[in-house]
C-alpha cells in the first residue's frame, strides 16, 4: 500500500493546543464480525457525538478554540455517524484550522466502498476481498481559510 501525504493549511499556536476526547461505553454486536454497534444503541451514540463536538466547540479547557477533537477506535457507528461529524464541520460556526479525528466500527467491504465514494476518498477500496471487513479511521481538517479536507485511513482489515 502506498503512502499518500497532504499539505494542510493549518497553523497550530506555539503556546499550547486544545483538545477534547471522548471515550465512549462502546456497545458492539456480540462476538461477530465485523465488530459494528448495536443498532438500537446507534442513535444514542450519534447524539453523543454531537455533544462532544458541542464540547468541542465551547473549548471548555481555555483555548481559544478546540485544535483537535479525538474519538477513539469504534466510537463512530457506521455511515450515519460519519455524516453527523461531515454536518459539524460543515458548519460555518465550526471553527477553522481544526482536526476531528474518528475511529470507526467495523465497515462491510460494501460499506467502505460506499463511504469513499460518499466522500471522494481516493483509497484502494478495490483491493478489498469481499469476505473482508475494515477498521479505519476518518480525519477532518477544517483549515485556516475554511476549507475542509478529510480523509480515511484503513487500519486493519481481517478475514472471518
Amino acid at each position: 500500500m502506498e503512502i499518500k501525504t497532504i499539505n494542510l493549511n493549518v497553523t497550530l499556536p506555539a503556546d499550547g493546543i486544545g483538545m477534547v476526547f471522548m471515550q465512549p461505553f462502546i456497545e458492539l454486536n456480540t462476538g461477530r464480525e465485523p465488530f459494528i454497534w448495536q443498532d438500537d444503541k446507534k442513535e444514542h451514540q450519534i447524539d453523543r457525538i454531537k455533544r462532544t463536538l458541542q464540547i468541542s466547540k465551547s473549548a471548555p479547557h481555555g483555548k481559544t478554540k478546540t485544535h483537535f477533537t479525538i474519538f477513539p477506535e469504534y466510537s463512530i457507528p457506521g455511515l450515519s455517524g460519519i455524516q453527523a461529524v461531515q454536518t459539524m464541520i460543515e458548519n460555518a460556526e465550526w471553527q477553522n484550522g481544526t482536526f476531528i479525528l474518528a475511529g470507526i466500527d467495523g465497515l462491510t467491504k460494501a460499506n467502505f466502498l460506499e463511504m469513499c465514494r460518499q466522500y471522494g476518498f481516493d483509497n484502494v477500496a478495490d483491493l478489498i476481498p469481499n469476505h473482508q471487513w475494515v477498521n479505519c479511521y476518518v480525519g477532518w481538517a477544517k483549515e485556516d481559510d475554511g476549507n475542509i479536507k478529510t480523509w480515511v485511513q484503513p487500519k486493519l482489515v481481517w478475514c472471518p
